[in-house]
């Protein structure tokens, strides 16, 4: 295994659950704090969406269909789609439901219990009948209402429990992600727009990471993306669409836009799209 890690004068370490999305090699992984790989598990296509859950198990997404899997590798949980639909966001809820969205005619954000059942059904308006445009990671806040990143027509929609469209954020490029901030701002992933961007209540641009703010690491495709529990960001720069083994495929940055870590290793993982900070667990 060949790997590279920029390590600075304070030696941040991460332990980091990763999902990839093309680029040659797709398994999900576990990477250890010295940047070795403790634990692999083969995907049939591509995760674009990934979670540790509380009891230990590995949820992700898989184009096709969503598993739960356990570190022995055994699938403990799944659901599929129809095959002329496609998902790519999966994640946890705060009772235990699995959130997940259908991309297609017509598209559908469901919440489905442990036991393959449905206990919310939204379907969700597209700008687009293409259904790899249409979504990718949504996330239900706090308040009980879903966060939806548009890839296609610049913005993030807000709906409640019921599918009432409650807000609508402007937001450049084919948006991945959106997370709800503790202080109420919203945090935008913007894809292909090779920017992150924090929105407050008022849609105003509070804080912004373009292409080139950081020295020696071109962001590309902004995908998946954490805010720490110090402040600091860490990012998945997603290197398709042209860009293979171009950059760092995780890259973690200050509020003041330093890079403080790094991860790299085409070899064993193709385009890092989606992960999660295992830190001390």
């Amino acid at each position: 295994m060949m790997f590279a890690m920029q390590m600075f004068a304070q030696e941040i370490k991460h332990k980091v659950l990763i999902g990839v999305y093309g680029g040659g090699v797709s398994p999900i992984a576990i990477i250890d704090y010295d940047g070795s790989t403790i634990w692999e598990h083969p995907i049939k296509i591509a995760c674009n969406d990934i979670a540790y859950l509380k009891d230990g198990n590995i949820l992700y997404c898989d184009k096709k269909e969503v598993n739960i899997t356990n570190r022995n590798n055994e699938i403990l949980w799944t659901y599929k789609c129809d095959p002329k639909f496609e998902m790519h966001t999966a994640s946890e809820t705060k009772n235990g439901n699995i959130l997940l969205v259908e991309c297609g005619t017509p598209a559908r954000l469901l919440e489905i219990n442990r036991n393959n059942k449905v206990k919310v059904e939204i379907e969700i308006p597209t700008n687009t009948d293409k259904k790899h445009r249409q979504f990718r990671n949504i996330r239900k806040t706090i308040d009980d209402t879903y966060l939806i990143p548009y890839l296609e027509g610049e913005k993030v929609c807000e709906f409640d429990k019921k599918g009432k469209l409650i807000r609508t954020i402007k937001a450049p490029g084919d948006n991945y992600l959106a997370i709800r901030l503790k202080n109420g701002n919203t945090m935008i992933a913007c894809g292909d727009a090779h920017c992150l961007i924090e929105v407050d209540i008022n849609d105003n641009i509070v804080w912004r990471l373009d292409e080139n703010d950081l020295e020696g690491n071109t962001l590309f495709f902004v995908a998946d993306f954490e805010v720490l529990p110090n402040g600091n960001i860490m990012i998945a720069n997603w290197g398709g669409h042209g860009h293979l083994r171009e950059q760092a495929q995780l890259i973690e940055i200050t509020r003041d836009k330093k890079v403080v870590w790094s991860y790299t290793n085409w070899n064993d993982f193709g385009t890092i799209s989606t992960f999660k900070v295992l830190d001390n667990i």
